[in-house]
């Protein structure tokens, strides 16, 4: 490729092998004629012309605040619009394919866009000669898709007004104002503190609250006629739709209609904002549309926005909708600055381009997103200041199908909902997206949509690299989808406005998604978590979050190299997922436990109640060869041991745990397997303390057998056991009788004949039986509860367990799941009472009773020899182990460079290498100095 320098680019100077007739402009500078448009003359840059291979001439065009747009587009002489330059560059495309690259320079400088600049197949270039619509190097252009609003005068006090109607905002309500390149606060009751992470002050539904994952009080008969619904499905709609306020809490709105709720309902992890359809002043009901997914319940929080009477703040606004006043108190003097309000959905849109970009802009000001790409093809949006866009869906940018796209190096912030949303790919078919999220700054995201995440990843094969991702309500990364990588990204400060989440979330509820994912090198510091501590009634944080977070049986996942730092919960939780491998990772200071494993069983809601959906995902995608050879890819009904359990194929190898608070563990489980899956060679120090892992085994037994009547030998047939009892009987429909014959150690035993589900109802109701009086409870003693049982037609699951409940005081309970055959076995449990110092100790415990949980609608069960015996129990650590668990690792100081300001190098005698541990290339991970990257060093760092 030869280039012409600048000074020797004379008139009629061309690349070889291409004749280019030249004819000066009635306007000044030369031009390139092209035929076929008519005669005319299409006026472009003579400065740049580049020999591009033998054929293709570079194309430059120029705009400036100060140009026109009947310029030649030159240096000298610029456009004003992006919209002339782009289709200065449609017309010469569409009459000469032998154009070569094609880049609009946009000089410094603030560019109020009367529409969005729309760019289309007819924009894009090729691999050799792509379209670029970039700033002036040096020089960093602003676009916004606001409008000034002008002509403001006192209105009371410090808050001013302005007539926006006559300033192109007639009949238009926007939800956004940015003054002094700062969002602007809605004024909103209760204020906002602008110093609490949390969300900065709320209200909170009147009304006794109550348990999130229990039903409210049926109406109408509704829950009733939906037991086939899971526990978060079942929301009464009337309660989705309306607000019961405290009265200290309402307000004194004129139009109360003007206004909009920002509500987490029910559960802690999504968000809505929902206008305000109706107020019942009298019974303190705000009526909201179109509803929320889950219902408003006592003590959710939320806060109202949009109305004149809470403008008490300066940085807040109001817009009156119907005579289109903005009041405005600035936070400071206006000083004859622009105070600007959206007057575009978008400021840049591509549809079907390929190899277009847009660099090294500062976009701002739109009501939904910065830029949105739609089905192109090796698009590029690089560089950009991407900040104050957007409403409770808006993103800052945004690509929707297409592949091989790329958000590269920019800085994003202040947007309404998450920082970047990418689409692609065909999950069905396995068919790759391959767009790449790369070195972006993402920060202070979820202005109003308050559970947005960083980035937002959907579709197949996309990845999520090199970024520094803080400060978000949400996740840092949050993914649907299969396939995806996402590497050496540093994620610090997430989830501050929501609970059950973590910093790299998202699940597998289409069981599709999450096969075939890597997750390595990445760093995850202080995973916060918000919500509402039931057992210390108050909200706080940190809480309830984990670091990274496979959800909804998330499978076929790989787990390698991470450093994951402090997690209320847990550093890494796996939510019944299958075939996941968890290498070479560094976790550290897991509040309660370190690795929460929780699996389901068929009985389990999240599994029946969605299991025929995954077998028609499973046999749509398994057409494709794709997913043929992924091999964690299984059909649904194939995957139940036989007890009903579906959690296993799961390893934990050659990792680094280590953690300090007292009394959390190395792992929490339930209905996991361990002989299904593997953990071994790992590196745990709990800095000298107990490692904890919540498994009993005992090591002998102390005294005689607690129970009455353990062999059914007393009392006659076709009772109940002498000494037995109900502790709940499921339904009238329900048998509880000594019967002979069919015992396991004797000719006697109990027969359980759970029965049908009562009349009009699909869900089993459940029983208790106690198989013998309380027993006086004694804090930090440990018991064994040892039950023969079998099944009639198996598996069938009944719970052992060990409890202790008085009511409205405390409630505690120890159980295990086990699944019955049709053979005669023994199951156990081995609990251990708490004790003062444990968090579910309680002074009002004097007695736990032992019992058996069985379900209606399960088939016959027989129970024989029962016995409850106090034990001397293993140490957990060594229950685990006795359990197959961890036989190779290693209890060590893992010699952290310097853990006490977070630098988790090891060092050279770290025991960590003599089990195969690969040093972790902490060097490598988050953005990095690149040409492409908006600013460099980095501003505004997490503290």
């Amino acid at each position: 490729m030869a280039l012409l320098p600048a000074r020797d680019r004379r008139p009629g100077a061309a690349p070889s092998g291409r004749v280019v007739s030249m004819a000066r402009s009635v306007v000044g500078p030369p031009a390139i004629s092209i035929r076929g448009i008519g005669m005319r003359l299409v006026p472009l840059i003579a400065l740049a012309v580049l020999c591009w291979g033998r054929s293709s001439a570079a194309v430059e065009l120029y705009m400036a605040p100060s140009g026109s747009d009947g310029a030649p587009g030159t240096r000298e002489r610029p456009f004003a619009t992006l919209g002339r330059a782009r289709d200065v560059l449609r017309e010469l495309r569409a009459t000469d394919r032998a154009v070569g690259p094609a880049t609009v320079f946009v000089r410094g400088g603030t560019y109020s866009l009367s529409e969005t600049l729309a760019l289309d197949a007819r924009d894009s270039g090729t691999a050799e000669a792509p379209t670029a619509f970039r700033a002036f190097p040096g020089e960093r252009p602003v676009l916004t898709g606001g409008r000034p609003i002008t002509g403001f005068e006192t209105y009371r006090n410090a808050i001013l007004k302005a007539d926006a109607g006559t300033q192109g905002f007639a009949g238009k309500r926007f939800g956004l104002l940015v003054f002094a390149g700062r969002r602007q606060e809605m004024a909103r009751t209760p204020n906002r503190d602008v110093r609490d992470p949390n969300g900065g002050t709320w209200a909170y539904v009147g009304g006794q609250r109550m348990d999130m994952y229990g039903d409210r009080p049926d109406e109408d008969g509704y829950l009733a006629a939906h037991q086939n619904l899971d526990f978060w499905q079942r929301n009464i709609p009337r309660y989705t739709r309306e607000l019961q306020m405290r009265a200290e809490d309402v307000r004194p709105w004129e139009h109360p209609q003007d206004g909009e709720v920002s509500i987490f309902p029910r559960f802690n992890w999504q968000h809505y904002l929902l206008p305000i359809e109706a107020f019942d002043a009298a019974q303190r009901v705000l009526n909201l549309g179109p509803g929320c997914f889950y219902e408003i319940r006592p003590g959710d929080r939320y806060f109202v926005r949009g109305h004149l009477e809470d403008l008490d703040r300066p940085g807040e606004w109001y817009l009156d909708p119907r005579t289109a006043t903005l009041y405005f108190w600035p936070p400071e003097p206006l000083g004859g600055r622009p105070v600007y309000a959206p007057a575009l959905d978008n400021v840049v849109s591509l549809t079907g381009c390929s190899h277009v970009t847009l660099r090294g802009f500062t976009i701002e000001c739109c009501e939904r997103s910065a830029v949105v790409l739609k089905d192109c093809t090796q698009a590029l949006v690089a560089g950009c200041t991407i900040r104050n866009v957007g409403g409770a869906d808006g993103a800052g940018v945004v690509v929707e199908g297409g592949r091989e796209n790329g958000i590269v190096g920019n800085d994003i912030y202040e947007t309404g909902s998450s920082g970047v949303r990418v689409g692609g790919g065909d999950l069905l078919t396995l068919t790759p997206g391959g767009n790449r999220v790369d070195n972006n700054h993402i920060h202070h995201v979820g202005a109003v949509g308050r559970d947005a995440r960083g980035v937002e990843v959907t579709g197949a094969l996309h990845t999520v690299s090199h970024n520094l991702i803080h400060d978000t309500p949400h996740a840092g990364v949050f993914m649907w989808g299969a396939g995806h990588t996402v590497e050496y990204n540093r994620i610090v400060r997430t989830c501050l406005e929501s609970e059950d989440c973590g910093a790299i979330g998202g699940g597998a509820i289409d069981w599709l998604s999450w096969h075939g994912v890597t997750i390595r090198y990445n760093w995850i510091q202080d995973t916060m978590g918000f919500g509402y501590d039931a057992r210390a009634g108050k909200w706080r944080s940190p809480y309830f979050a984990h670091a990274l977070y496979p959800d909804w049986a998330a499978s076929g996942v790989t787990i390698f190299g991470n450093i994951l730092v402090r997690a209320p919960v847990s550093c890494l939780y796996l939510h019944s997922g299958r075939d996941n491998v968890i290498e070479n990772n560094i976790l550290v200071d897991g509040g309660e436990t370190q690795l929460t494993w929780t699996g389901w069983t068929t009985k389990t809601g999240f599994w029946s109640t969605r299991v025929d959906e995954w077998v028609r995902n499973y046999e749509t995608a398994v057409k494709s060869p794709a997913w043929r050879q992924m091999g964690s890819l299984r059909d649904p009904r194939t995957v139940p041991l036989p007890d009903g359990r579906v959690m296993h194929g799961n390893t934990f190898r050659r990792n680094i745990v280590c953690w300090r608070t007292p009394g959390a563990t190395l792992v929490r489980l339930h209905d996991v397997p361990l002989e299904e899956g593997a953990s071994d060679w790992n590196l745990l120090y709990h800095h000298g303390q107990p490692i904890g892992t919540g498994l009993l085994r005992p090591k002998s037994e102390r005294g005689p057998n607690l129970l009455a009547n353990p062999s059914l030998a007393e009392g006659s047939l076709g009772g109940t056991p002498a000494g037995w009892a109900w502790s709940l009987k499921a339904t009238d429909r329900t048998r509880l009788e000594v019967v002979a014959g069919a015992g396991h150690g004797d000719s006697r035993s109990l027969l359980i004949e759970p029965g049908a589900a009562e009349e009009g109802t699909t869900a089993p109701a459940v029983g208790y039986v106690a198989p013998g009086p309380a027993q006086p409870f004694r804090p930090g003693y440990a018991y064994q509860l040892a039950v023969w049982m079998r099944a009639q037609d198996g598996p069938v699951t009944v719970a052992v367990q060990a409890y202790s409940w008085k009511k409205d005081v405390h409630n505690w309970l120890a159980s295990e799941s086990v699944p019955l055959t049709t053979d005669w076995r023994q199951y156990e449990l081995v609990f251990r009472l708490p004790a003062e110092g444990d968090p579910a100790y309680r002074a009002t415990m004097d007695s736990f009773c032992p019992r058996l949980m069985y379900t209606t609608g399960r088939g016959r069960l027989w129970v024989d020899d029962v016995s409850l015996r106090e034990v001397e129990p293993m140490s957990e650590w060594e229950a685990w182990q006795a359990a197959g668990m961890d036989r190779h690792s290693l209890i060590a100081d893992p010699l952290f460079v310097d853990a006490a300001h977070d630098d988790y190098r090891l060092q050279p005698d770290s025991a960590a290498f003599t089990l195969g541990f690969e040093v972790i290339p902490v060097e490598q991970i988050g953005c990095y100095e690149d040409p492409l990257r908006a600013s460099w060093p980095l501003a505004r760092k997490p503290q």
